[in-house]
């Protein structure tokens, strides 16, 4: 993986991890991370008036902010794993795919379809996942980056 990549997606996660910040500006919190309203609980649990319609809103476009921060912090881990990714996604495909020779050995088409249909979904969501964040979806050899070429004409093995 390039340099450049790597700072791109450290760049967007700070990013990201400012619009979390602002997101949960103006939450009141206790320590422990429970809310706090303004107002003194009652008995029963309840707050004395209720949320109100713009308190719920406000917490309503506060999860979503923090979803969608979430959301974009994980696709830059996603990068940032790169190969690690591509491996880990081929490891559960080959679980999946063992299941499916058992069922076949059993005779139950019906789950061996099944699981070839989860095993085509994530593939799916996988490639367009990676063509989206720029993940190279072949291997090769050189370990996490996968960028590694041999030495024109091979290796040669030299015992001096």
């Amino acid at each position: 993986m390039n340099p450049e990549t790597v700072n791109a997606a450290v760049a967007e996660i700070e990013k990201q991890l400012a619009a979390l910040k602002k997101a949960m500006e103006g939450a009141p919190t206790m320590p422990g991370g429970r809310s706090q309203g303004t107002q003194k609980p009652v008995m029963g649990g309840g707050r004395a008036g209720g949320a109100t319609p713009e308190m719920m809103a406000q917490n309503q476009q506060r999860f979503l902010a923090v979803r969608e921060a979430t959301a974009a912090i994980a696709d830059q881990v996603l990068v940032l794993k790169g190969n690690q990714a591509r491996i880990e996604q081929e490891d559960v495909i080959a679980e999946l795919e063992s299941i499916i020779g058992l069922a076949n050995q059993e005779k139950a088409t019906g789950t061996a379809a099944l699981t070839q249909n989860i095993i085509d979904a994530r593939q799916k969501a996988f490639t367009e996942k990676a063509a989206k964040l720029g993940i190279s979806l072949r291997g090769g050899m050189g370990g996490r980056g996968g960028s590694y070429t041999p030495p024109p004409g091979g290796f040669k093995y030299n015992d001096k």
